[in-house]
């Protein structure tokens, strides 16, 4: 780009700091063809000098970092670096003006800006050269990414949503379908049943295939709403556990389990169907790890700031000191294989309850069983 120059655009060597980022700073504002040209660009430009201070800048960075030029002109770049990078950024800056040349800025890795509120912004930047009368300027051309973070982030969220989902609905469906096989065979290899049996298995049969179909369907919903789309309703707890329950009848019946309801639970604000799934998951873990036979006692508390604690308490050998910690986290966060007995519902009864805006909760003493909870805002 040629740029208009005459005797008096050079820089006195006697001149002090201020006056020349002045002179500077006046150069680039008084060509018009390259001021206009860096107005135009979509991206923020910022130009600095071989020390990194900044002699011009255009409108998108004060739209992007919420300084005015005056703020800016003559400070040093770091001005928007934080200060826990400068060390760094201004060996990195050094080496780019002992070899200039236009290249990426940060080489894959994620650069963070500073606004003049001192919020930090997750920023892509480019970096280019330039050759002048006045001398070499480096370019930033800095573009502000925190919407593409944000549906990376989004992106990634659904992917560990989506393995979990995985996982969960072999771990769900398989005491279900397990029923259905088993009265199905009851139908086919019983010819002599009574035609009432006969009806109440295949009532029961036909109970279970929609139980199977509705937690597809509410698992996939989960896997796919953001929480902002979820529509809360106030649950009858009461009827929310006998439904968790259905689910375990002929478990309950095979293992001569106990399972202690108090007589009315405190309802809650949330969404019906995941609040079941949360008690399914912790009624199958009591279930599989209880005592023999299983004792499995149900209850709930008014809590802080508004809360309803709701637990399943186990007479189960309870679980060690050193697995508390990642009980209720995916495979993946852990990054080893899955402890045998912590369950793979547990990752997504997390993921529910941080949707409904609640929280999980695990006391538990080796020899002396365990306690899940979760609480849900009460109903107001």
């Amino acid at each position: 780009m040629k740029s208009i120059y005459r005797e008096s655009d050079q820089v006195p060597e006697k001149m002090n700091f201020e006056k020349q980022i002045a002179h500077y700073s006046g150069f680039f504002q008084n060509d018009i063809t390259l001021r206009t040209f860096i107005e135009s660009l979509p991206a923020g430009v910022i130009l600095i000098n071989v020390d990194g201070i900044i002699i011009h800048m255009n409108s998108r960075i004060s739209e992007m970092f919420d300084y005015s030029k005056d703020e800016v002109i003559g400070k040093h770049l770091n001005l928007f670096i934080p200060a826990r990078s400068h060390e760094i950024h201004q060996k990195h800056l050094a080496e780019y003006f002992r070899q200039p040349k236009i290249r990426p800025m940060g080489m894959g890795l994620e650069l963070i800006f500073v606004k003049k509120d001192k919020s930090e912004i997750p920023v892509e930047v480019s970096l280019s050269y330039l050759n002048s009368e006045l001398g070499q300027f480096g370019i930033a051309f800095i573009t502000d990414i925190s919407t593409r973070k944000k549906a990376e982030n989004e992106l990634q969220d659904l992917i560990k949503e989506l393995d979990s989902f995985a996982h969960t609905v072999a771990h769900d469906l398989t005491s279900i379908l397990s029923m259905v096989i088993g009265y199905s065979n009851l139908l086919i290899y019983k010819p002599d049943l009574t035609d009432e049996k006969k009806v109440q298995f295949l009532d029961i049969i036909d109970q279970s295939a929609n139980k199977m179909n509705k937690i597809i369907h509410e698992l996939l919903l989960l896997a796919t709403l953001k929480k902002d789309e979820v529509e809360y309703s106030t649950i009858n707890m009461d009827e929310n556990v006998r439904e968790a329950i259905k689910r375990f009848d002929s478990i309950i019946i095979e293992k001569s389990a106990i399972i202690k309801i108090p007589d009315h639970l405190i309802p809650a604000i949330g969404y019906a169907q995941w609040i079941e799934e949360v008690w399914y998951n912790y009624f199958s873990n009591a279930l599989k790890y209880g005592g023999k036979p299983p004792l499995i006692e149900v209850g709930c508390e008014e809590a802080e700031n508004n809360y309803i604690k709701y637990w399943v308490k186990d007479n189960g050998e309870g679980i060690l000191p050193e697995d508390l910690e990642n009980i209720f986290k995916s495979t993946e966060e852990v990054k080893v294989k899955r402890i045998d007995g912590l369950g793979l519902g547990l990752p997504i009864v997390d993921r529910i309850m941080k949707k409904l805006n609640g929280y999980v909760e695990v006391e538990s003493e080796f020899g002396k069983g365990s306690t899940f909870s979760f609480y849900l805002h009460r109903k107001q």
